[in-house]
């Protein structure tokens, strides 16, 4: 997992966005992050709704 982590971002966004990169590689489906963060937002490393 710790390949999966976006050095760009903050630590705990990075974990985030990093678990949500690895349930969609391992699960096959769309996953979506549900966030009002502005860097996991505008980051392109995962798709997010709010």
């Amino acid at each position: 997992m710790l390949a999966l982590l976006p050095v760009e971002l903050e630590i705990h966004d990075a974990i985030i966005c990093a678990t949500a990169i690895l349930l969609q590689e391992e699960g096959g489906d769309a996953v979506r992050v549900l966030t009002c963060d502005r860097q996991i937002a505008g980051s392109g490393f995962v798709k997010s709704v709010w």
